[in-house]
């Protein structure tokens, strides 16, 4: 045991915990920052997180969590590798907790599958809530565990309130998550007063995000502005939800990730994107078979019970089909994974192992290749963008005459917001978004200054002549 739980771990950490400074580091990791050095420069009550995709902001909880890491150090790199050490110290926890439940075989293949498969990876190395959700849906997976061997003890039932709760204000997939385990435990007739009792105490760190809520003046802006965006999106459910347990342990779809350019670029010269789907290819037949032998054999009917729910909500919910939503059903996604590639090598069972070691290497050489890929042409056009080592660069040499006002802070993070279009402008678009903010300001002769750098930098965008002719209109009226 000691052995599998030393490679898991060491898998774990190397995937997580090397190269950081090639984090994704954007807009919304640079707010998150720069709440946290807001709070330790003046120690105050945080009633919000971030605005999220929806149009409202976020409970704090994320913030609160990273307090205590961030009165060590404020670097994106020191923060990132918290949330890696934790994701791996989760891992490992998995293990021990599936190896009791179930088996050594089923506990150390659903383990790598975590430890190293590229979306777990990608989502545990960012400043981003949703890369904090193991923090607590590990723990809940144990607790389930437990449920089903018939533990009902009070302080089970109590954590699992609490950790339900928690993880509700951590992200919006948590809600979802916590309607269908609730469901599981009605069926499985447990009394539901401790585990409301644990949700009401978990609940404490929201009380200030309630109470903004009731003081703000219009009453509840969150809820109005969550509204007024599903009423512009207008969300239709979608079928890609059925796929995305199957994308969560491959590497397909990184197209996103990296942008059209970059990843064709990427496929065309290096094989690990071909042989990274062939891993993902294996997976996945796990994953699908694992699913069907469930249902055929009713042995791991509660992690497929609860894969399958999720998705039928999120489809009739009309739930956006975003993968780091998913990351709520890792523990459940990697054990039936697991088994089913255990079921599918049955009659062939000497090539397993091999199998799973091929698993291993396609995951890290492809791992390896896309940091390669981010370090030699200095980040990506898709959705990671930038790397922090070379976006910070960029920021740095922009705002170097800024850092002694007392807002630098939030000038560097104002500079963060559009790394990609930063490298495509020669940076003049970082001059732009300053431009704007010393607008808010009222110094129209800072924001101007900035305008006509943008302008000077990249005169062929007409954007940047249009910003600084608004500008100084205003300044003249």
């Amino acid at each position: 045991m000691r052995k599998q739980l030393g490679l898991i771990l060491v898998i774990a950490a190397i995937m997580r915990l090397s190269f950081l400074g090639l984090i994704e580091f954007k807009a919304d990791e640079a707010l998150t920052v720069l709440s946290l050095q807001q709070f330790w420069q003046q120690p105050h009550l945080i009633q919000a997180g971030l605005v999220s995709s929806t149009g409202a902001r976020n409970f704090p909880l994320f913030q609160y969590l990273l307090i205590p890491a961030a009165k060590v150090s404020f670097d994106p790199r020191f923060l990132s590798a918290i949330i890696g050490a934790i994701s791996v110290i989760m891992i490992g926890w998995f293990y021990v907790a599936t190896k009791k439940s179930f088996n050594s075989k089923v506990a150390l293949i659903a383990s790598i599958i975590l430890a190293s498969a590229p979306y777990p990876v990608l989502f545990s190395r960012k400043i981003w809530a949703q890369d904090f959700v193991w923090l607590f849906a590990i723990p809940i997976y144990v607790l389930i565990l437990k449920i089903r061997k018939g533990n009902h003890k009070p302080i089970t039932l109590f954590s699992l309130g609490i950790l339900l709760s928690l993880q509700t204000q951590l992200h919006a997939s948590g809600l979802f998550i916590a309607l269908v385990l609730i469901s599981y435990l009605l069926v499985k007739k447990v009394k539901l007063w401790w585990p409301i009792a644990g949700g009401v105490v978990g609940a404490i760190p929201a009380l200030p995000y309630i109470w903004l809520q009731f003081t703000s003046s219009p009453s509840f802006p969150d809820l109005t502005a969550y509204q007024q965006a599903a009423n512009q999106l207008q969300n239709k459910p979608q079928l890609l939800h059925l796929l995305q347990p199957f994308f969560y342990v491959t590497n397909w779809d990184w197209e996103q990730i990296m942008g059209a350019v970059d990843y064709q670029r990427f496929t065309a010269t290096t094989p690990a994107q071909g042989i990274g789907m062939l891993a993902g290819l294996l997976l996945a037949l796990g994953l699908g078979y694992g699913l069907y032998q469930s249902i055929k054999t009713k042995t791991h009917r509660l992690s497929s019970l609860v894969i399958s729910s999720l998705v039928i909500i999120y489809f009739i919910a009309a739930v956006p089909a975003r993968l780091h939503y998913y990351q709520v059903l890792a523990p459940y996604i990697a054990v039936v994974s697991a088994w089913g590639l255990i079921k599918l090598f049955k009659t062939q069972p000497l090539f397993l192992w091999p199998t799973v070691d091929f698993v291993i290497f396609a995951n890290l050489l492809f791992t390896g290749m896309f940091w390669r890929y981010l370090y030699t042409n200095q980040g990506v056009m898709g959705d990671y963008g930038l790397p922090y080592r070379y976006s910070v660069a960029r920021v740095e040499q922009v705002t170097a005459a800024y850092q002694t006002r007392p807002d630098k802070n939030t000038i560097n993070t104002y500079a963060f917001f559009d790394p990609v279009s930063a490298k495509l402008t020669n940076s003049a678009s970082i001059h732009a978004t300053l431009a704007q903010y010393f607008y808010t300001q009222d110094d129209f002769a800072l924001a101007s200054t900035e305008a006509q750098t943008a302008v000077s930098l990249a005169p062929h965008i007409p954007y940047f002549q249009q910003l600084l002719d608004e500008l100084n209109n205003q300044k003249q009226e």
